[in-house]
């Protein structure tokens, strides 16, 4: 018969991977966690969580499934008493699971027990959490660590962070405050940069299309390593106001001081411009409202200085026509706005 914390751990599991869990079971299940036994189960369970069928009409046949692990476990270890196991089979079963489930992982941590480990055993599948054009997203993780995931990004998490690290996959933009937790280091990946933190704030911007990846530090302490000319991975602790700039182009990078607001505003829609080239504005522009802003070849040469605190898309379009002096036309698609196209107002060319 299982004992009562094994029972307890599958339940929460369960509720977990069910997302149903609230803010006390998921503390209760992350002191589980503590032990390596039932964190390397819950990475077992959650490889598999999503091969499983929930649908009502399924059926499972505990003898016949159980006889054939049975054979399997006799010959790892001749002395194990099945009959005992039988006659328990009446399980605590979870109220958002259907049998099928709790009864996999009842027989995963017997296997997990009694069978063999395998040095090669799968990793837990990550989630994936994508932005579009004109979205943001904010993600809290298990450990409490809290993303805003910009416009048209790609972040990658495991449903629970090993023992030793917590590593994530970034592609596009995020702002990180991330849980401290000194036994845990924090590892965010981009390209070839990563940048390893135990407890801080900062940014990332990593957008495929963009020749630079930018880590701008804004509070605490994070040591950065990107591959430079020499293929070696150089690595760099930088202190808050610091940016680390890698050029993917020439592998070269360099260290430097940045405005927090233009860097990070972002997030809490605060688009700042310094003297910035107007083809980086519209680039940002249509990242963060969805809808492409375009120039005509004659105005490129033009920098704009601009601060937008929650402006409205028209009070920002309109300031542009202002500082600029250029004018504009709207193109539409389905009744939606598809782009604002900006050109010279004296040859009228678009």
């Amino acid at each position: 018969m299982m004992n009562t914390k094994k029972e307890k751990f599958l339940t929460l599991t369960v509720r977990y991977l069910s997302k149903e869990t609230t803010l006390e079971e998921e503390n209760l299940l992350e002191e589980l966690l503590k032990d390596n036994f039932y964190s390397n189960l819950f990475e077992e369970i959650s490889a598999n969580w999503n091969h499983i069928d929930l649908d009502d009409d399924v059926s499972f046949d505990f003898g016949e499934g159980a006889e054939d692990l049975y054979n399997k476990i006799i010959k790892y270890d001749p002395n194990f008493n099945w009959e005992k196991i039988k006659k328990n089979r009446r399980l605590f079963l979870p109220k958002v699971a259907a049998s099928l489930a709790f009864l996999f992982f009842f027989i995963l941590s017997i296997s997990y027990v009694f069978l063999p480990k395998n040095n090669n055993r799968s990793i837990a599948s990550l989630e994936e959490k994508i932005t579009k054009a004109g979205q943001k997203s904010i993600i809290t993780l298990f450990d409490g660590t809290k993303i805003i995931l910009n416009a048209n990004s790609i972040l990658k998490y495991p449903h629970h962070f090993s023992k030793s690290s917590r590593e994530v996959y970034l592609i596009g933009e995020a702002y990180f405050e991330v849980a401290h937790d000194t036994t845990r280091p924090f590892v965010v990946k981009s390209g070839k940069v990563s940048t390893t933190v135990l407890g801080t704030k900062f940014n990332i911007c990593a957008f495929p299309e963009d020749k630079n990846i930018k880590v701008s530090l804004v509070e605490g302490k994070v040591l950065v390593s990107g591959n430079i000319k020499d293929e070696k991975s150089h690595s760099f602790y930088l202190s808050p106001k610091q940016q680390f700039v890698f050029n993917k182009i020439n592998n070269t990078r360099e260290i430097k001081g940045f405005n927090i607001l233009e860097e990070v505003g972002w997030k809490d829609n605060k688009y700042v411009f310094k003297n910035t080239p107007i083809k980086k504005v519209f680039k940002n522009l249509s990242r963060s409202f969805g809808v492409k802003f375009a120039l005509n070849n004659d105005s490129n040469n033009k920098r704009i200085t601009a601060n937008f605190y929650n402006a409205s898309f028209w009070t920002i379009v309109k300031t542009i026509k202002s500082v600029t002096k250029l004018n504009y036309s709207v193109v539409y698609e389905d009744k939606n706005i598809k782009e604002i196209k900006f050109y010279n107002a004296k040859t009228k060319t678009i």
